[in-house]
């Protein structure tokens, strides 16, 4: 291989270990966003805890939700 195909798999290869790094998904911006309203409004963010996934929980969102 030539020097510009091997930094071109290197820095392939560096963007997606990046971007398979940051795991955000809808589950834990719901969760996050009971964790925000539940002194103030207690039964709606019940009722969000209560609209998540729980299949789709795992590791520290499931933490998060216990």
């Amino acid at each position: 291989m030539n020097g510009v195909t091997t930094k071109s798999i290197i820095i392939l290869l560096l963007l997606l270990a990046a971007a398979s790094c940051s795991r955000h998904s809808q589950v834990s911006d719901t969760v996050a966003r009971a964790d925000e309203i539940i002194e103030q409004d207690p039964d709606s963010a019940m009722t969000l805890l209560e609209q998540v996934d729980k299949d789709k929980l795992a590791g520290d969102e499931l933490a998060y939700y216990s």
